[in-house]
């Protein structure tokens, strides 16, 4: 350990004709990352942050490599990125003679640590400045750097990767992490750049969006990201893929994570549901309803999407939506029979918001399909499986409910079938078994985050009245 230390502590020498030692740390320490605990060191992190600072960041200089026997042309610091990203094997690279190469070493260093051990975390975000360094990577126009096109790109994917970990620790820790990564003033406005410029790559893009879906777990931070225009508007046209707009994706895991941020985005934000709903000349709400459809992979996030816009959108849903809600009520109605966990959860989220915005729709589709009975069936019977709560599928025991209540204000006849399919009994059982992690719309490790608007409680004792007022209502 004694090695260990006096190695990170030559990070921290700044003498110009120490750089080659110095180098050679960096690169041992870029190595021995994959399995380091640096709270045992002490002064770590400063060191390890000093190979962010100022004094290194000279110009990186488009060194030419001999011509190879094809007759190609590589720039140095390309082949040492290619070589990092697929062998890992950094102490094999011969060419490291420029003290630039410290920024790429340091953050492929934090990266490294950041994945190992979540101590590690702990250590990142009690730093003082080291995030600010990491973020300011993210731009294309950095001041405090001046490099060629090929390094910018490195190094702003480097940054991006380190805080896309940073970003997705659970517990205490990440909260802390999260909010000290969305409190750099510049960093939404270099993601809205990342999404907006044509030469990014979309491994960028997704690198991108990871970042933003995990800081929109907080509420000030999502707020925030729903009012930056060009990051809601690339997120819609990449999930719905939009071949007559620009920024259009053909990506399938591209699509996946733009919906993925669109649904953590408007989960429990009225704000960010209106601002795309009046996001002007698209066809977004009715591409999003054809995916539930016509691609099955998408299922579950359009059906998300689609909840939190019904559920905070009322206002905005015009004539034209209620149409489109319609004609794929029959497939979601469907898709409920066969749902179970997350997937009925997903589900029965939606079918309930639509009962909620189109009760004619909702009550024809069960009347045409013959599947008022089954449907009911379904409902108590998800009830009954779910008395114990799921960390992937928290909510499930509030959707069901809050369906139930739904479709009794809409008919007293399905007050009928819901008490012969017993559901006061299952509604009893509920109350007696009551979880704080029924709070919380998702969790990222054990830790709950977003809260539920109207609590699970509240939802029971409302289903419990409808039910007593239609049983004195029968003959």
């Amino acid at each position: 350990m004694k090695t260990v230390t006096t190695l990170i502590q030559m990070l921290g020498w700044t003498n110009q004709e120490d750089n080659q030692i110095r180098l050679l740390a960096a690169k041992i320490t870029a190595e021995l990352a994959r399995g380091l605990q640096i709270v045992t060191i002490p002064g770590a992190m400063n060191s390890i942050s000093s190979l962010l600072d100022n004094q290194n960041k000279q110009q990186i200089q488009e060194l030419i490599i001999q011509k190879d026997s094809g007759g190609e042309e590589n720039c140095w610091i390309l082949k040492l990125w290619h070589q990092m990203t697929k062998k890992w094997s950094i102490l094999e690279e011969e060419q490291w003679t420029e003290t630039d190469v410290f920024l790429v070493l340091g953050l492929v260093t934090l990266e490294r640590l950041a994945t190992y051990d979540i101590v590690n975390c702990m250590e990142i975000s009690r730093s003082m400045d080291l995030i600010p360094k990491i973020t300011e990577f993210t731009s294309n126009n950095s001041e405090r750097i001046c490099v060629n096109e090929t390094s910018q790109k490195i190094l702003i994917d480097l940054s991006l990767k380190v805080l896309r970990r940073l970003a997705s620790i659970g517990g205490e820790t990440g909260i802390t992490l999260r909010h000290k990564i969305s409190e750099d003033p510049f960093l939404l406005g270099n993601l809205a750049e990342i999404l907006e410029d044509s030469k990014s790559s979309q491994e960028l893009r997704k690198l991108t969006i990871d970042i933003l879906i995990k800081l929109a777990m907080d509420e000030t931070t999502k707020r925030e990201i729903g009012s930056i225009q060009v990051i809601v508007q690339m997120l819609m046209f990449a999930f719905t893929a939009q071949d007559d707009l620009p920024g259009a994706y053909s990506d399938c895991s591209m699509t996946m994570k733009a919906g993925q941020a669109l649904s953590m985005l408007t989960l429990e934000s009225a704000d960010n549901c209106s601002a795309i709903m009046k996001e002007p000349g698209h066809r977004f709400f009715k591409d999003v309803a054809r995916m539930l459809v016509h691609d099955n992979r998408y299922i579950h996030v359009a059906a998300n999407v689609l909840q939190n816009l019904c559920k905070h959108s009322r206002v905005e849903l015009g004539d034209s939506v209620l149409v489109e809600l319609s004609s794929v009520l029959l497939e979601v109605l469907g898709q409920v029979m066969d749902a179970e966990g997350k997937e009925l959860e997903v589900l029965v989220g939606l079918s309930s918001q639509i009962c909620r915005v189109s009760p004619k729709s909702f009550s024809k589709a069960l009347e045409q399909g013959q599947k008022e009975a089954r449907f009911v069936e379904k409902l108590i019977n998800g009830l009954n499986a779910n008395m114990k709560p799921n960390p992937q599928f928290p909510g499930i025991r509030s959707v069901i409910v809050e369906q139930c209540i739904y479709m009794m204000e809409l008919s007293s006849r399905y007050a009928t079938y819901f008490r012969n399919h017993e559901l006061m009994e299952a509604l009893i059982r509920v109350e007696k078994t009551p979880s704080r992690a029924e709070k919380y719309r998702l969790f990222l490790g054990n830790t709950g985050l977003i809260e539920h608007r109207v609590n699970l409680s509240s939802l029971v004792e409302r289903a419990k009245q409808l039910m007593a007022v239609h049983s004195t209502q029968q003959p």
